[in-house]
């Protein structure tokens, strides 16, 4: 099956879009409706059978396709497990940076009527480890675990985190993608006053 079939017939958008193949890996989407370009760029990240898609870029005129940059993926992040008093936009925007550039925050999240977690859209390299979460310090000092959850993120290697791959097919045994992932959550995770850490042998991913 290929892309146009796919996205015929899985993706549910108001109207048609019409996919041209370009010179190697490259697609061009032509949404008909503001809507569906509004989700395609803003609704993801998409994916066909598994694959992620590297697009979702606004049509830039006078460029070249092999100079346009696929190191990175908007993702929306779901953040649960932080006390109802820590469930800000600010410690949203927070803990977003640890995972790569925040682009928005979902402040419907924040009503009253939905506190099961707090979710940020951030613009992640894909070729790193996806961070599974952190150790928020509260007040009291006491370390509280923050579960990261990433949104249609379906083809991801539970040993690594990293996104392409299953874990039958991952190129690091698990105490390589355990150093990986320390050393990855240890530096994006690193602030003056320490509120965010990662304990010794604690389970990156189940």
């Amino acid at each position: 099956m290929d892309l146009q079939d796919a996205i015929n017939e899985f993706w549910h958008l108001e109207g048609a879009v019409t996919v041209l193949k370009c010179a190697g890996p490259y697609y061009i989407l032509k949404p008909t409706t503001l809507a569906d370009k509004d989700d395609l760029l803003h609704a993801g990240p998409w994916n066909i059978h598994g694959a992620l898609l590297l697009f979702l870029r606004p049509w830039l005129s006078d460029v070249q396709l092999h100079h346009l940059d696929f190191s990175t993926a908007d993702m929306w992040v779901q953040m649960s497990g932080a006390p109802l008093e820590y469930m800000t936009p600010a410690m949203a925007a927070r803990l977003g940076s640890l995972l790569g550039t925040v682009i928005s925050i979902d402040r419907g999240t924040f009503l009253q009527q939905n506190m099961e977690y707090m979710r940020v859209r951030v613009q992640i390299p894909i070729r790193r480890p996806l961070i599974p979460g952190a150790f928020l310090r509260v007040e009291n000092g006491n370390p509280i675990w923050i579960q990261f959850g990433y949104e249609r993120v379906f083809k991801a290697c539970y040993n690594c985190g990293c996104v392409g791959h299953l874990n039958h097919r991952c190129p690091y045994s698990f105490t390589e993608a355990g150093y990986i992932i320390r050393n990855l959550i240890h530096e994006a995770a690193y602030v003056p006053d320490g509120a965010f850490w990662l304990a010794e042998g604690m389970p990156l991913y189940s």
